[in-house]
């Protein structure tokens, strides 16, 4: 009797371990792009309807390769600094100056990062034919409307999505 209370424990703790790991990498966050998040219009997957010929599709790949290893150092930072901040707020003592600073230097890493993804953007805009970019812009103001960009929805247009087209 006591193995059988132990086996269906084990089962119970492994199925909800699995459980968390699979709920981690839920819609919108894998790389294919299937959730239709930001992950989706990362890629030649977003533009699907388009029509993209073969050599668009070379071009925007090679591009979001570059633009990952250009920003790589960026992202890096962004983050060790959230941590530190995150500390600097935890603290028993709040230390204003080290926080205000803290946040400083965020900022900038910020700034850098949406001044490199309007670079992307302009790359990219140059990869497809005008109709292509007639037919995204539709395609990004009805999906506006249906994620509802107003208060208490994050909308597409919060968080710089609106800063990388593809």
């Amino acid at each position: 009797m006591q193995k059988r209370i132990i086996v269906v424990a084990l089962v119970a703790v492994l199925t909800l371990g699995i459980g968390q790991g699979v709920l981690a990498f839920g819609p919108g966050l894998g790389l294919s792009g299937t959730g239709g998040g930001r992950s989706a219009r990362l890629g030649t997957q977003g533009a699907s309807g388009l029509g993209l010929t073969a050599e668009q599709q070379k071009q925007l790949s090679e591009l979001r390769l570059r633009h990952l290893d250009e920003t790589n150092d960026l992202r890096l930072s962004q983050e060790k600094l959230r941590v530190e901040l995150q500390a600097l707020w935890s603290a028993e003592s709040l230390d204003a100056e080290g926080i205000a600073a803290k946040e400083a230097e965020l900022a900038k890493v910020r700034v850098k990062m949406v001044e490199t993804s309007r670079k992307l953007r302009t790359e990219a805009e140059e990869i497809y034919t005008d109709e292509q970019l007639e037919k995204m812009k539709t395609q990004l103001e009805g999906q506006v409307g249906q994620r509802g960009g107003g208060r208490g929805g994050r909308g597409m247009w919060q968080r710089g999505s609106r800063n990388c087209i593809f």
